[in-house]
């Protein structure tokens, strides 16, 4: 599944050379799984925890980056 959210880079984000702090991105991949179940399934994901029961837990997370962001 693909799913596609437009994100915001706000000044405190970003470092004095105004590159993208990297532990953001891991912020931003969090916040952009949980607004899926919004978007796409019509469902918050609180709601799939608590109501569902059914978790989806980071077991591994890694992050190559290629350029500054």
């Amino acid at each position: 599944m693909r799913h596609r959210r437009q994100m915001r880079v706000r000044f405190g984000h970003t470092d004095p050379a105004r590159i993208v702090y990297y532990p953001r991105f891991f912020e931003w991949f969090h916040d952009v799984f949980g607004s899926m179940f919004e978007d796409v399934f019509g469902m918050h994901y609180a709601d799939v925890l608590n109501q569902r029961r059914v978790g989806f837990p980071a077991v591994q997370v890694a992050c190559e980056f290629k350029r500054p962001a």
